[in-house]
């Protein structure tokens, strides 16, 4: 049974799910309710706290045998939605990398332009961003065949121009 709205009771809501997801996560659930459950506290643990790897885990080992490009797509949205209030999650970029790397088939320009996207934003939200430029250049090299090189360079020049202070823009143009 969930707390009410009091400050007190969304504390204990989460002690509750981190329990509930841990002790979850010793052993895979085998049935689809428990799976579903954990589904969701595990969604919620991440977007509360970003930076606890458990959590990514977890998702991971439920991800590695289904994936379909809905589920790619709802996954890259949870992974990147917490960047917006924590634009330097390695954790959230690194799964990022690792749902596009092991989903390279279902992979589309619209995915790949979405993530730069999300680089643009949280190079721009966090000066010297060091994941998202790192996560960005990953993108380039893994997936040129779905960018257009020149745009790309001209976007990280537009980027350079209106943010004259911040050098690694122009550290991520030499690499």
């Amino acid at each position: 049974m969930w707390p009410s709205g009091d400050l007190q009771g969304n504390f204990q809501a989460v002690g509750f799910v981190r329990v509930q997801t841990v002790r979850f996560y010793i052993e895979l659930p085998e049935s689809d309710e428990q799976k579903e459950q954990l589904e969701k506290l595990s969604s919620v643990l991440i977007l509360l706290n970003p930076d606890d790897s458990r959590f990514w885990c977890y998702r991971k080992r439920i991800l590695h045998d289904s994936v379909d490009a809905e589920l790619l797509a709802g996954e890259l949205w949870l992974a990147s939605h917490p960047l917006k209030l924590k634009p330097k999650s390695a954790e959230a970029f690194n799964h990022c990398k690792w749902l596009l790397h092991n989903n390279r088939d279902l992979v589309t320009r619209h995915f790949v332009t979405e993530q730069l996207r999300i680089c643009q934003e949280t190079a721009s939200q966090y000066k010297h961003n060091y994941y998202s430029w790192t996560y960005r250049l990953w993108l380039v090299k893994n997936f040129q065949d779905l960018l257009h090189f020149t745009r790309e360079m001209a976007a990280s020049k537009t980027w350079i121009e209106s943010h004259i202070s911040d050098y690694s823009g122009m550290n991520y143009r030499f690499i």
